[in-house]
Order: C-alpha cells, then structure tokens, then sequence
C-alpha cells in the first residue's frame, strides 16, 4: 500500500475515458454527410477526417469504451476501444520478399531495393537544440517557460508523426506487393547501449514498423514469418551455403566455395527470401539456423 499519487495539473498527460453503458458513444452519419462521435454527456462532436474508419467501427460489434487525450501538438483526439470481425481475404500466395534492417539503411529488400535510413531526428535537431537552450534560461515554470515548452513538444510531435507517415507507407508497400514475407526478431536494446549510435537506433523504430508490417499482412491475409536474431543470414552464402566469419566492419564478402561475392545485407535478404520461398512449396516455417541449413540448401531451394 502507499498514499495516493495525484495527478499533477500541468505535467500529467491530459486523458480521460468513458465507457460505454446505454449507447452513450456512438457514430452517426449528418444529413451534411460528416461524420459525428457522442461522447456521452459531453454530448455529438463533428469529424471530419478517417471517414472511412469510421465507418468500420460504426459496423463494428460493440463499442467498449473512448479514450480523448491531448497530444504534445496541444490538439485533442480519442481513441475507440471496438469489438469486430475483420474477414481476411483468401490470398494465392505467389511473391515472397526477405527484409533485413539496418543502421545505414533502413530496410534491404531482397528484390534489390534499399530504404535510406530515417533522419528525422537529425533534420530538426538544430531546431530542438535552439529551443531547449532558449528555454532553460528562463525562469522555471513561468508562462514564457510553459509556452516555449509547446514549442518543443510540437516539434518533438512534428518529428514522431514524419517517422510514422514513413512506416506506414513503407509497410503498405511490402504488404501490397508481396505475399510471404521474412523478417528477423531484432532486439535493439544492446545497440541503443552504445552511445554513439542510440539516437540513430531509435530513429529507425524498428519495432513499430515491423509492428505495423504484421497488422497489415494479418487484414490483407498475407503470411509473416519471424526468425530468430542469431539467424546466419549474413555470413551465410545465399548461393551455396557456405558459412564464413564476418565482422560487423566487413560490407562485402566472397564466398571461399563457389566464389561469389557478396553485399553483406543484401545476402542477408536473400537468405531470408529463401526461408519465405521454402515455406510456399512445404508450408513449413523455418525460424531456427539448423533448420535452415538442413532445409533450404539440402533440398537444393537457394538460389
């Protein structure tokens, strides 16, 4: 037990929820054809964008509950909480894809394709630092402290919802055009120990697009597969099979057996390719680095 913690007045971050009892939220469509949310006594609010959202969660089973928060940009939205069926479409499965993630670029396709690393942090750094200088000269939680610091949470909201309009497009690409994809279960948490590369790391949000990557591939029926991060994809010969010692200064390899030479991250893809490509013809998952050795260049499947 300990004593009650209040929320404070002006750090806290401004939220509350309602629950739904006796449809006091619902969605209604105007005879204006704009959409309009009640929020139980606070009564109808007009929305005028997501239409489409929300006219899947007007369709939805059940509405369990609301959430309205301001945001760092000082605006304020609501998140529904919904019960729904989403129908998965029957998908012939034909493109598979191998995804490796990286620092200096942020996705290496297996088609070739390569997805610069995000900068947005860096593109406004000169800004956040200029404000966040401006800002501690002044006086402690003064009216001039308070507006600067709306400044920087905008900013700082500025730069989340660039990188999150980028993952969205990327993983809406990967879902559209392929059908089996591969990826590897990253674990930033030792990079982001080194100083010298934390703040790029959590640039790149790794997670969140993967993330976003499976919730699209799961409404759109298409299949994920996660390897393990110990997985041999890099220092693996996509062609023969032949493993070498790399070090992480190495860029490009050849191989000691069948001499080709290779991109370490665009090998790495490859491989993760063949693991999605071994999948389509058994329908067998391939997660461990035995597994892939045994399967994927035993029953002659690399490429």
């Amino acid at each position: 037990m300990r004593f009650l913690k209040f929320k404070s007045k002006k750090k806290a971050r401004k939220s509350f929820r309602i629950a739904n009892s006796n449809e006091n939220i619902r969605i209604q469509n105007t005879i204006s054809d704009r959409w309009q949310i009640k929020l139980g006594k606070l009564g109808f609010f007009s929305v005028y964008n997501w239409r489409e959202r929300l006219g899947l969660v007007r369709n939805a089973k059940k509405i369990n509950s609301v959430t309205i928060y301001q945001d760092s940009d000082s605006n304020w939205y609501f998140s529904l909480n919904v019960e729904s069926e989403i129908q998965t479409p029957d998908v012939e499965m034909n493109e598979t894809l191998g995804i490796d993630f990286g620092l200096k670029d942020l996705a290496i396709l297996s088609d070739g394709q390569i997805v610069d690393s995000l900068q947005t942090t860096k593109k406004y750094a000169d800004k956040l630092a200029r404000l966040q200088r401006k800002q501690a000269k002044m006086v402690k939680f003064s009216n001039n402290w308070y507006k600067i610091g709306k400044r920087i949470n905008k900013l700082h909201f500025k730069i989340k919802q660039t990188r999150k309009d980028f993952h969205h497009k990327l993983s809406r690409y990967i879902i559209k055009y392929h059908d089996v994809i591969t990826l590897e279960t990253l674990s930033s948490k030792n990079v982001m120990q080194n100083a010298k590369l934390a703040k790029k790391t959590a640039d790149q949000a790794w997670y969140k697009l993967k993330v976003f990557i499976k919730y699209k591939a799961d409404w759109a029926g298409k299949k994920i597969i996660e390897v393990s991060q110990w997985f041999p994809s890099s220092k693996t010969c996509s062609c023969c099979g032949q493993q070498v010692k790399l070090d992480l200064s190495i860029r490009e390899w050849k191989c000691p057996t069948c001499s080709t030479v290779h991109n370490r991250d665009l090998n790495a893809a490859t491989n993760l390719k063949l693991v999605a490509e071994y999948f389509l013809q058994n329908r067998v998952e391939i997660t461990t680095k035995e597994q892939f050795l045994n399967c994927c260049f035993a029953a002659g499947t690399a490429v």
